[in-house]
């Protein structure tokens, strides 16, 4: 469903979402659109992939992971036109998701300054300037996130065994932007499968000679005044998934989603240089009209940000200029790298599969692993 984004004084301090019943009534031409949307039945090559997740896979190795999110990564970048019948199913940007809309929908259109968009099932929220979405469906988690994978969703092991050892209660199962940090008790906003991770600053040498380390999750950043240019953009940083020496993205509708670290620094310098968008335009009027607000993670007034940003409309990056911000992209990144304890994982998954075979539900996946720490 569309939710309306509060696009009064109150977003000088935090972008919030209307969840009222009265608000989300205001479009509901929109609503209706994107409801029958929702509706549309999967095409046969994603229910082959669901119906291949059902099954899961009887070897639990570092490769069978590898294997998966290399598919994922096809899926949702350069085989989304054989898994998506409709260019609007499937998991989107923002920005990318209002520019496909208005294309479609030209008589009801949006923009990514108001709108989130999740499935049925799924609520979005705005926690610390990032978007989460959270499951609070009837049905099985497992069930849960094949709706979020066909979409209409924007987002900046077998189902049975899946459900059993992860059983998040309605409402606790959380994606979040947070991915570097643990979940918050006061919030319950951060990365859920933390307790898989280790960060690379408290782990032995010889660490890094076992299989485990092969797979890590870090953040690569663009050139440090990429938001001058692009305040609405998504390419101030990538995620990624390293595994060995290449890095796989989930970009959607990206041609290739699987880099070299050099592909990689090309997609983030082709990001900067491409063409202001309608959102960065609004944005950057919104700063003019509201000059003495200050931003609430840039620490500027809202008039020097839209100052900041007339010098920045036609500005090239050259490769002199991206070489020499290697170490300011290097500072900003501090934090955002974490190795994946896939040993824990397996010892977790182990754990907690032999006692649910023996009638002990006491403890999940995820608690084991905190045990494992």
């Amino acid at each position: 469903m569309f939710r309306k984004l509060v696009d009064q004084t109150e977003r000088t301090s935090q972008h919030e979402v209307n969840s009222s019943a009265a608000s989300e009534n205001i479009i509901p031409h929109l609503a209706d659109l994107l409801s029958e949307i929702h509706t549309r039945p999967s095409s046969r090559h994603l229910i082959a992939y669901f119906e291949a997740l059902k099954d899961g896979s009887r070897k639990w190795d570092v490769g069978t992971f590898i294997t998966g999110a290399q598919y994922l990564a096809k899926i949702i970048g350069p085989g989304r036109d054989m898994y998506y019948e409709d260019p609007l199913q499937g998991l989107h940007f923002p920005p990318s998701f209002a520019d496909l809309w208005n294309q479609t929908h030209p008589q009801s259109r949006i923009d990514s300054l108001h709108f989130a968009v999740c499935p049925p099932g799924w609520s979005s929220g705005i926690e610390s300037l990032r978007l989460d979405l959270t499951y609070t469906g009837e049905g099985p988690l497992s069930m849960g996130l094949n709706l979020l994978f066909e979409g209409p969703t924007t987002l900046d092991c077998g189902d049975d065994m899946f459900d059993r050892l992860f059983p998040f209660k309605k409402g606790e199962f959380t994606i979040s932007q947070q991915c570097y940090k643990p979940v918050d008790p006061a919030t319950q906003i951060g990365n859920l499968l933390f307790p898989f991770y280790d960060r690379p600053l408290h782990e032995k040498a010889e660490y890094h000679l076992k299989s485990r380390a092969r797979i890590q999750m870090r953040a690569f950043f663009n050139h440090p005044r990429y938001l001058s240019k692009h305040p609405k953009g998504t390419g101030r940083l990538q995620n990624v998934i390293q595994i060995d020496d290449y890095l796989v993205t989930f970009r959607p509708g990206a041609p290739q989603n699987i880099l070299s670290s050099e592909e990689l620094e090309v997609a983030l310098i082709a990001a900067y240089n491409a063409p202001r968008t309608l959102a960065d335009e609004a944005e950057i009027r919104f700063f003019a009209t509201n000059p003495d607000n200050v931003h609430p993670y840039l620490k500027k007034s809202f008039g020097s940000l839209a100052r900041e940003a007339t010098g920045f409309e036609d500005h090239t990056l050259s490769e002199a200029e991206w070489r020499n911000t290697k170490f300011d992209r290097v500072r900003m990144a501090h934090g955002c790298h974490l190795i994946f304890n896939f040993q824990r994982l397996i010892t977790s998954l182990e754990k907690t599969r032999d006692a649910y075979l023996n009638g002990i539900m006491d403890k999940d996946v995820i608690y084991r692993a905190k045990e494992l720490q």
